[in-house]
């Protein structure tokens, strides 16, 4: 289980993040995707994330994500 669109700002986000985590527990990602404006504007400029804006919150979860996927094979 993956959560993404997460806002750490936001108490409905901690609220369903805790909730996944207390049913999933351990089947969850470490890995978290932020809400993010980058994320939301990639895909109207045609690119990923990572051509977009490798340098952003956003690009740098997914890459982590990519990391902790690997890592479980």
């Amino acid at each position: 289980m993956l959560a993404t669109r997460y806002d750490r700002r936001n108490n409905l986000s901690k609220e369903v993040f805790d909730a996944l985590t207390n049913h999933f527990g351990d089947k969850m990602f470490k890995s978290v995707i932020p809400e993010s404006v980058r994320i939301r504007e990639a895909p109207s400029h045609g690119q990923s994330i990572f051509d977009y804006d490798k340098d952003s919150v956003g690009a740098k979860a997914y890459s982590q994500l990519v990391d902790e996927v690997y890592k479980c094979q």
